[in-house]
């Protein structure tokens, strides 16, 4: 028989689960476009990884643990024997978003961290976030924020290393705002380090994205205008740090009041969602949510001391009575709550007349009026007018005193606040029966009645 001279083709050399999984990893690193050593990173070494992509070693359960992050694969889908090349693109997508999705929600814990002073937690959070899951701007603020911690802990050379690599992947990406930011830190990384001209040089370049409004966020801008205030100081050019000063005070007016602030971060959330950049878009709508209710906290907090103020004084109690109540003014003049600065001053009035003290009673009275009437809230003029006419029957202007009441009352009656009619058809009719007027206080307590029994009046 003719010999078959058909050249034989050699059976497939079978993989070991070493090559295996050095083939899948070699896949995935050209899937992200990487070389061996930026998956080296510090970790390994390039010819350690060029080994387990050969297949040549076998990497250890918590190197595959890292070397899965970095390539963006879950640690099963390097152990088993799919292949990546092969995986479904959605599936990969889905992974990729996690991994993003991880990795904001540590930064986030670690902003808490650095809000409560915890500092070494905060680095040791950003620490555990891998820059490979991250991409365009919340790369750049990963490097702030840690430029930023390192700042904090007086760590200059490692916040400059990380401002400075922050500042020249901004360039590349284009990103002038994050890269504002950043300067901003390398100014304090600078100033930390005593290279005073450097750290105005970076200051400068911050405050003129400010200006141009780059960076439309007045709480950077009070940063920046703060940061180069003090390095004017620090080389004895007064006029220029008093300037820059001046102007950060004038704008901490604005911060320190939330409500203002809060639309001012409101209205950068509509600029960026108009830009089609939604996620600074949401950043920005939940930072004035946040101080929507900051502001809400506060004005709650000073009502609070201005009830607890009436009740101490109905106790008699005067002296932690108006201790209540000066600390309540306190905080509605700080939040330029002019509602709350009006409630004071009532309830000022009314410890006042307990205590005699007339003419601080009446002082305190008119404050009151002077606010509502400037707010044109008819329920707290007419509920001023009701102190008014206290004062005024302490006094023993009882004319007066009618004419205010029967004022309140109209106004109440007009705004169908129901409750507060009540309650001065009530005090009314305490008052006409002092005066010997009791049927008409008769008909007027019904009136008082008939509204607390829910009837018509």
């Amino acid at each position: 028989m003719p010999r078959d001279r058909t050249p034989r083709v050699a059976p497939p050399t079978e993989l070991s689960p070493a090559q295996r999984m050095g083939k899948r990893l070699r896949e995935a690193r050209l899937r992200l476009n990487m070389t061996q050593s930026e998956v080296a990173g510090d970790q390994f070494s390039v010819s350690y990884i060029s080994a387990v992509e050969r297949g040549q070693i076998r990497p250890s359960l918590g190197a595959l643990e890292q070397l899965s992050q970095r390539l963006e694969v879950p640690l099963a889908d390097l152990v088993s024997d799919e292949r990546i090349s092969e995986m479904a693109p959605g599936g990969r997508e889905a992974i990729a978003e996690r991994r993003l999705e991880e990795a904001e929600a540590k930064m986030r814990l670690a902003q808490v961290q650095i809000h409560q002073g915890k500092l070494n937690e905060a680095l040791d959070t950003l620490r555990m976030v891998s820059p490979t899951h991250l991409t365009g701007s919340t790369a750049l603020e990963l490097r702030r924020l840690l430029a930023s911690c390192y700042n904090e802990l007086e760590q200059p050379e490692e916040a400059r290393r990380e401002a400075l690599e922050g500042i020249a992947l901004s360039e590349r990406t284009g990103d002038d705002e994050m890269r504002a930011r950043l300067r901003n830190e390398l100014g304090n990384a600078y100033l930390l380090e005593r290279k005073t001209q450097l750290a105005l040089e970076q200051y400068r370049l911050a405050h003129e994205a400010a200006t141009r409004e780059i960076v439309k966020d007045p709480a950077f801008r009070l940063s920046v205008l703060y940061n180069l205030g003090t390095t004017y100081w620090l080389l004895n050019q007064t006029s220029d740090a008093i300037g820059y000063l001046r102007e950060a005070v004038e704008l901490t007016d604005d911060l320190n009041n939330p409500e203002r602030f809060g639309d001012a971060l409101w209205g950068l959330s509509a600029a960026y969602a108009a830009q089609g950049d939604m996620r600074r878009a949401r950043l920005y709508a939940q930072q004035a949510l946040a101080t929507y209710a900051l502001a809400e906290n506060r004005r709650l907090t000073a009502r609070a001391y201005t009830r607890l103020g009436r009740a101490t004084a109905q106790a008699n109690q005067i002296d932690e009575a108006l201790s209540f109540l000066d600390q309540a003014q306190t905080m509605t003049e700080r939040e330029r709550d002019m509602r709350g600065q009006a409630e004071v001053q009532r309830s000022l009035a009314a410890v006042f007349v307990s205590q005699k003290r007339l003419g601080e009673a009446k002082t305190a009275a008119q404050k009151a009026l002077d606010l509502a009437q400037s707010i044109g809230d008819d329920i707290l003029l007419a509920e001023s007018q009701l102190a008014m006419a206290q004062v005024q029957d302490a006094q023993g202007q009882s004319k007066q005193a009618e004419a205010s009441f029967e004022q309140a009352i109209t106004l109440l009656e007009q705004t169908g606040a129901r409750q507060h009619l009540g309650d001065a058809y009530a005090a009314f009719s305490t008052f006409l029966e002092a005066r010997g007027q009791s049927q008409r206080a008769l008909e007027v307590l019904k009136k008082a009645w008939n509204i607390r029994e829910g009837a018509s009046v």
